[in-house]
């Protein structure tokens, strides 16, 4: 495991996140506007439109993931003011209106996986519904909770072995119940991990990223990276990467930023590498 830096056209201000990849592709929001990047070619699109002032970033729960049958990237922007929902495509290069999508309370930006995005909805005094947008159909559904344990707990998605899971945190008994969705809105209960012996009391494991051929998961604790072992139960902190907010995981691509439907007004630069200039950000 390292650290690597890559350079980036965008002046980070504070209210700068990463929502997600796909494909090898990026999509970070800022209040400038939305960047889809390319980190191994270093070809940025900065994408305009959607919701504009009054309405600011932090305002908005995103998701980006990529759809297959039509061979298209989608920004989901989900307005947590009046619950309008837009949806943006790389291919058109334009951002289209949806209806089909209920009043939804998002607190954080959505999970791709297999052609769609996850976002938990967080109803007042209950448990959050877990909420599916179909990125082909563009349409909302809902999926089914696991059996969770009794207990006060707090709920994170993840993607493990390709397959949704959810985190199931009890801060009480310091450990995380790990659920993965077993086909037909069945959930089968994974594994369960105990919180580190330094744990400050407010961090959980909130989010999973991979699993090794042998048996070892990429996970996050609080702003740290850690690896978690399922063949001795052991937890290993990744060095130097202590302060993460924002992660997910990326995979080298040649995909270009750039839809057909954007080449007549190109809005995009590639950047030049120049080590130690620019600014880096953590994948």
């Amino acid at each position: 495991m390292s650290k690597t830096s890559i350079n980036y056209p965008l002046i980070v201000d504070d209210f700068a996140r990463l929502v997600g990849s796909a494909n090898g592709l990026l999509c970070i929001i800022q209040l400038q506007g939305i960047s889809i990047y390319n980190p191994t070619t270093r070809i940025c699109n900065r994408v305009y439109g959607g919701f504009v002032a009054p309405v600011r970033h932090y305002q908005v729960a995103y998701g980006f993931g990529y759809e297959s049958h039509t061979d298209d990237y989608k920004v989901v922007a989900v307005c947590k003011t009046n619950n309008k929902v837009k949806v943006y495509s790389l291919k058109t290069g334009i951002w289209k209106k949806v209806t089909d999508f209920p009043d939804a309370n998002l607190l954080q930006d959505g999970l791709f996986l297999d052609g769609s995005i996850y976002w938990l909805d967080y109803l007042p005094n209950n448990l959050p519904n877990i909420v599916s947008f179909d990125l082909l159909k563009e349409t909302y559904s809902q999926v089914t909770h696991p059996p969770y344990d009794e207990g006060e707990k707090r709920l994170d998605l993840g993607v493990l072995e390709d397959r949704l899971c959810i985190l199931s945190s009890y801060a009480e008994k310091a450990l995380t119940n790990i659920w993965v969705v077993d086909g037909n809105d069945s959930w089968t209960n994974s594994l369960f991990i105990m919180y580190p012996q330094d744990h400050d009391g407010w961090a959980r494991f909130c989010q999973t990223y991979c699993i090794s051929n042998y048996g070892k998961i990429l996970l996050r604790f609080g702003y740290r990276i850690c690896i978690y072992d399922l063949n001795n139960s052991s937890l290993t902190f990744v060095n130097d990467i202590d302060d993460c907010q924002w992660v997910c995981s990326f995979d080298e691509s040649l995909v270009s930023p750039i839809g057909p439907g954007l080449r007549y007004r190109l809005r995009s630069w590639k950047v030049k590498s120049r080590m130690g200039d620019g600014s880096s950000i953590a994948i």
